[in-house]
């Protein structure tokens, strides 16, 4: 069934809480919250969150709807939003690569 209305939850963020994943249900076909947040935890800390989504939905996006039962092949739409960035270590590299000539 296709519809227009979103599933929305309300949460309230920890100050425990690393990151915030958003995504369309063509991401939630493929992934459950659980990988998808392992994916996302294993990267976060060297790799900026648009790169990790490149990987995510390069790792799920399928080479043949078709085969996959359309699984793969939907509209696939997501946001990380770190809450940790000064804490990580890719902003550390992104700065020095803009430092240099």
């Amino acid at each position: 069934m296709i519809t227009a209305e979103p599933d929305i939850t309300k949460t309230s963020v920890a100050d425990n809480d690393e990151f915030i994943i958003i995504g369309c249900d063509g991401i939630w076909d493929c992934l459950t919250n659980q990988d998808a947040v392992d994916f996302v935890r294993e990267r976060i800390d060297t790799t900026a969150p648009t790169e990790i989504l490149r990987e995510m939905l390069d790792s799920i996006v399928s080479e043949n709807p078709r085969a996959s039962a359309g699984i793969g092949g939907d509209n696939m739409t997501a946001m990380v939003i770190d809450l940790l960035p000064s804490m990580r270590k890719y902003n550390s590299i992104d700065a020095k690569m803009s430092d240099e000539p």
